[in-house]
């Protein structure tokens, strides 16, 4: 017999429930503060890996492992198939389904890996670059690796296991960057880099079987997965769209213009792309697992979405911002001269990035609501119109590659939204004035670095001083702005709430 419908009752239901709204708030919080503080050691640990790398090895060397990534990069979503994702936003996942999981991305990564094997001939004869067979070879490894070790991450990711997570990976790129430099240092060139991805992934899965409590099991024949595979097909079909409106110009630059403009080219992405694959990646993480438990929550969803937005851009625009202006000085310092090739590659890119940081928090609706099949649709429309930019760009060269792959990440923002708010009914229009303002209040301050950096004429003096007028620009625009106030009152208090839950 159900207890009476008392006032007691409903207080109690009530305060249960907040209990488990600040609990999620909590967890959220401490992930992103773990995953934070993680991405600080990553984001060292890859810039030790460009600067070090970088003045060993030639650009030549990165053309040949971009070649080669260009390609395996595909077999990588096929491997993955969204299945770990779908693991994580799935509201109920058992045992064995999990377990099917497993075995489906352990079977697809070792059927990857012998097509490859047998292929790396015919991808050399494309290139025309027959040293890079045996590189194909080895680089294969990881659909095995990487497909044994999905389910592994899927589990911590869905439990907010994000701490071990990080500390795996940390321990994982700093073992095989040391590796990666000795070797480098003995002559081995482009094959350093080839073992570095190896050494990576192999230390990552062996962490992740010794900290998961979860082992698979074979489940019983007739466990269901529809929903699973649904998901993670449309998942997985979208971000193979995405992967190659981002990377087919590396196929057609290598194939055209040979290792070493494509490695100029490769460079200037790789280090334009760092500090957002620093921030998403886990930012992603973080928003998944908790905008997934609340989506029928409206007024709590949109306000987790404004407010990672707001953060996430802020961090990364400002230092974009500040970045673009300084270019020449970041790239002779980090890099050396034998790099001076890349620097408006760099600039280029990183005004496409301003937008494509954005872009995020449409991703993060799609997937948070299960709204995979929408979103492949979407990236099918955009992401083919940015697959036709990039191909007439890299018919005619490098720098026209990269002007035609920023303009479309640029528009692609705003189009997202409109598609969010017409198909779906999503409340999108703070997340667009938002997004405006940031630019347009960061932008502000990126003037004061430029300035600052005439000053001087040395190059570390010259990007002490932008920084110091771009913060005084900022608080300047701040004090004048006070939408732009109280956004960045927002970000301070978002800091604050992560301070108290470490």
């Amino acid at each position: 017999m159900s207890a009476p419908n008392t006032p007691e009752t409903n207080d109690t239901t009530a305060s249960s429930g907040s209990a488990s709204r600040l609990s999620l708030g909590r967890l959220a919080t401490r992930g992103a503060v773990v995953s934070g503080g993680a991405q600080i050691g990553r984001f060292v640990l890859q810039s030790l890996g460009i600067v070090l790398l970088g003045r060993i090895l030639t650009p030549a060397d990165y053309g040949i492992l971009a070649m080669i990534i260009a390609i395996v990069g595909i077999g990588e979503i096929i491997r993955d198939l969204g299945l770990s994702s779908a693991a994580v936003q799935s509201k109920e996942l058992s045992q064995d389904q999990q377990s099917v999981l497993f075995w489906i991305n352990t079977a697809i990564g070792f059927v990857l890996f012998v097509v490859l094997f047998i292929s790396a001939p015919l991808i050399a004869a494309f290139y025309n670059h027959p040293e890079i067979s045996d590189v194909v070879r080895l680089i294969s490894c990881t659909f095995v690796i990487n497909g044994v070790a999905s389910q592994y991450r899927a589990g911590l990711v869905r439990d907010m296991k994000f701490g071990r997570i990080s500390g795996i990976e940390i321990v994982a790129q700093a073992v095989a960057l040391g590796l990666a430099v000795v070797m480098a240092l003995s002559g081995w060139s482009y094959w350093s880099l080839a073992w570095q991805q190896i050494i990576q992934a192999g230390v990552i899965l062996v962490g992740l079987i010794f900290v998961a409590r979860w082992r698979p099991s074979f489940p019983p024949r007739g466990t269901k997965i529809a929903t699973q595979l649904r998901y993670g097909t449309n998942f997985a079909l979208t971000q193979l769209v995405i992967y190659t409106s981002t990377n087919i110009s590396s196929v057609l630059l290598g194939k055209r213009f040979g290792a070493e403009p494509l490695g100029l080219y490769n460079r200037a992405y790789q280090l334009f792309s760092l500090p957002m694959n620093q921030l998403t990646a886990p930012a992603t993480n973080v928003a998944l697992s908790t905008l997934s438990k609340i989506q029928d929550e409206t007024d709590r969803f949109n306000q987790f979405v404004r407010r990672g937005q707001l953060v996430l851009s802020s961090i990364v625009i400002c230092g974009y911002v500040w970045a673009f202006t300084q270019a020449d000085s970041l790239v002779s310092l980090v890099l050396g001269d034998k790099w001076s090739g890349m620097t408006s590659l760099l600039q280029i890119f990183i005004m496409g990035g301003v937008f494509q940081i954005l872009s995020f928090s449409s991703y993060w609706i799609f997937l948070s609501k299960g709204l995979t099949g929408s979103n492949l649709r979407f990236a099918l429309l955009t992401r083919s119109g940015l697959i036709v930019l990039v191909v007439l760009g890299s018919l005619n060269g490098i720098h026209e590659a990269a002007v035609a792959y920023a303009i479309g990440v640029a528009i692609i923002w705003p189009l997202g939204l409109t598609w969010l708010r017409v198909l779906h009914g999503v409340s999108v229009w703070p997340l667009f004035l938002t997004g405006v303002r940031t630019v347009a209040a960061y932008a502000m301050g990126g003037l004061g670095a430029y300035f600052g950096s005439t000053v001087f004429e040395s190059d570390l003096v010259s990007l002490l001083m932008s920084l110091l007028f771009m913060a005084v620009s900022l608080l300047v625009v701040a004090a004048a702005w006070p939408a732009f106030r109280r956004d960045v009152s927002m970000i301070f208090k978002t800091t604050t709430l992560i301070g108290r839950s470490k």
